[in-house]
């Protein structure tokens, strides 16, 4: 019996000796590469530094698009030390005192959903203002974050905003350029965003004496034009004062160096005005001057005249006898 029992406590031992041999192999050949992606993932904290996005400006430099600086207001929620319920009511009358009833209980629970979420980072505020930053500091509240972003910028406002289009966000929220020059020179203007990769402990919280990986963002390329400040605003006026005269639902007026080919103006109406895109009827965002076909009536003209020069049937001398009129 005693022999038995030896027996059987061993092949129990040898068992749960294999059991543990097999998860062992399991998790360190076979989920090997899953395993250390989740560690890597948990072990660090990555942060972008946006680039800024390169301006497009009038031959004589003057800005026609710029990014501007905005402070944003984020929470890193491992270090907080107050409930998400008391950062919400002192954030109240600092960032909710001008909304209405209906407003600030919609705010507070969003704010509620987001800081009762997974996410560590989270964005609670855009485009701060000093008086508000200023009162932001003075609650000296662990945890919150006062940081800078970039935002696109048309001074101009509806001058040139076909030939500009404009800079919205993209399904990832990322910044992109749609249409015009901020569309077709994407690339070149966009940069590229620099990155803090830092590694963070079991809470979340960055570890001041860890490893640290940065990147500094390289900034977009400018764009400089032939485009001509003082003629693009004489032909947009000119342009809305036709219209207007003569009750056309639109027009188009584009103005070329003939020496070089390098367009002087273009504008369109109607237009719109890049800074507010996302309230704009999509209808206007097609550049008319290149975009749509019309009937070329005299145009066609000084095609006949070229062809007539290239052939030689007449020289610039040449008078017509029956041309009057």
């Amino acid at each position: 019996m005693a022999k038995n029992r030896i027996r059987l406590v061993l092949l129990l031992m040898g068992f749960f000796f294999l059991a543990i041999i097999g998860r062992l192999f399991w998790w360190q050949i076979i989920n090997h590469d899953q395993l250390l992606a989740q560690a890597e993932n948990q072990g660090w904290q990555e942060n972008l530094i946006p680039a800024k996005r390169g301006d497009i400006l009038y031959q004589d430099n003057y800005p026609l698009a710029n990014d501007q600086t905005t402070i944003n207001l984020h929470v890193f929620k491992p270090e907080l030390e107050i409930s998400n319920k008391e950062l919400i009511n002192k954030l109240e009358p600092v960032l909710f005192l001008e909304k209405g009833g209906e407003e600030i209980q919609s705010e507070k629970k969003r704010l509620t959903q987001l800081l009762d979420s997974d996410l560590l980072w989270i964005p609670i505020a855009k485009r701060i203002d000093q008086d508000h930053q200023e009162a932001i500091k003075e609650l000296n509240i662990k945890g919150l974050h006062l940081s800078e972003e970039f935002s696109r910028n048309y001074p101009q406002k509806e001058q040139a905003a076909h030939l500009l289009g404009f800079v919205g966000k993209n399904i990832e929220g990322e910044n992109i350029g749609y249409l015009g020059l901020e569309g077709f020179y994407n690339d070149i203007l966009k940069g590229q965003d620099g990155l803090i990769i830092q590694e963070k402990d079991a809470f979340g919280k960055p570890i001041v004496l860890g490893e640290l990986k940065k990147t500094e963002p390289k900034n977009g390329s400018n764009l400089k034009l032939f485009l001509n400040r003082k003629i693009q605003w004489a032909a947009e006026k000119h342009l809305r004062r036709g219209i207007d005269q003569y009750g056309a639902l639109g027009g188009v007026v584009i103005v070329s160096d003939p020496n070089t080919g390098g367009i002087l103006a273009m504008a369109s109406y109607p237009n719109f005005d890049p800074n507010q895109y996302a309230t704009t009827d999509q209808e206007l965002f097609n550049n008319p001057a290149v975009s749509r076909i019309f009937e070329p009536g005299s145009i066609f003209k000084v095609v006949t005249m070229a062809a007539a020069l290239d052939q030689k049937v007449v020289t610039p001398e040449t008078v017509c006898p029956i041309c009057d009129g």
